[in-house]
């Protein structure tokens, strides 16, 4: 990567190196993506902060703590931590950009969940996804585990 940057005479800024190697330390660890995770969501949680009016790198640590919710520690739990404190992140991306593509993607995904008091509180965001790309498949396709979770 260097050699390149060398190469071609880049240079690049503080976030960019941060997103670099943040991004690096996912792949890290060849031997477990579980530690790849984690750091990843230690780091990005880090830069984000670092720089809060970066509001994809927002979206990006929610994304984060929505794979590590996922993981086998946090198996048979309805809302684990991470989900939790994901749609927590999320939510405030959308107070930036209520039409953000990937936060109400991820905010959707963290609603999907076998109760339906969780699940009816997607609804707003599954409507406005929808609304964003009528013509593409995949906004219509994802809220519709929504719609099987609440019955409409």
């Amino acid at each position: 990567m260097s050699t390149m940057l060398t190469t071609y005479n880049i240079t690049l800024t503080p976030l960019q190196s941060s997103l670099i190697s943040t991004v690096y330390q996912w792949y890290a660890n060849q031997s477990s993506i579980t530690a790849g995770e984690q750091a990843f969501l230690s780091l990005i949680a880090n830069v984000s902060q670092t720089y809060p009016d970066e509001n994809d790198i927002r979206v990006l640590w929610g994304l984060s703590l929505l794979n590590v919710a996922y993981e086998s520690e946090y198996d048979g739990q309805m809302e684990p931590e991470p989900m939790i404190q994901a749609r927590e992140v999320l939510t405030t991306s959308l107070m930036t950009e209520p039409n953000h593509p990937g936060a109400l993607n991820y905010l959707i995904r963290a609603y999907d969940v076998a109760q339906i008091n969780v699940s009816e509180k997607a609804i707003n965001y599954v409507l406005t996804y929808q609304n964003l790309v009528p013509t593409l498949s995949y906004p219509q396709h994802l809220p519709a585990q929504i719609w099987m979770r609440t019955g409409n």
